[in-house]
């Protein structure tokens, strides 16, 4: 493959998980709001609107961070000095995402399981690209 066509390639991971991560920062935070439904997330087994609260606030905050590392492999946001830590990070996001497969596969709440599976495993294989690739 040419320099060329994997720069293309990186370049569409990144935006691509962007996008994944902004929709998701929505979706959580429809949840807090009470819109969507919390037994939709965390495997339909949250217990309480507090338990959900506290679920919900990790969940836009690991979006948010995600999406902070997205934006830094785009290009989009220059952090000095982070080539290796970022890529250190991205190969996490790689594993937290084959992990959490798992768990959406896991999910009491079919719609998560029918939803959110493909998105994580979309997921996982853009933070791949991204692990794989040089800037």
């Amino acid at each position: 493959m040419s320099a060329h066509k994997k720069k293309i390639m990186r370049k569409g991971a990144a935006i691509g998980m962007v996008i994944i991560f902004l929709a998701g920062i929505v979706f959580h935070l429809l949840v807090l709001s009470g819109i969507v439904s919390y037994q939709m997330v965390w495997g339909g087994r949250l217990r309480s609107s507090s338990e959900m609260l506290w679920f919900e606030v990790v969940s836009v905050g690991l979006n948010f961070g995600f999406l902070v590392v997205a934006l830094a492999e785009s290009g989009v946001l220059m952090i000095r000095g982070s080539g290796k830590v970022l890529k250190i990070i991205v190969w996490v996001m790689v594993g937290v995402f084959c992990v959490k497969i798992i768990g959406n596969i896991a999910s009491i709440n079919s719609a998560e399981k029918m939803i959110f599976t493909p998105v994580t495993g979309l997921l996982a294989v853009l933070s791949f690209v991204l692990a794989v690739s040089k800037k």
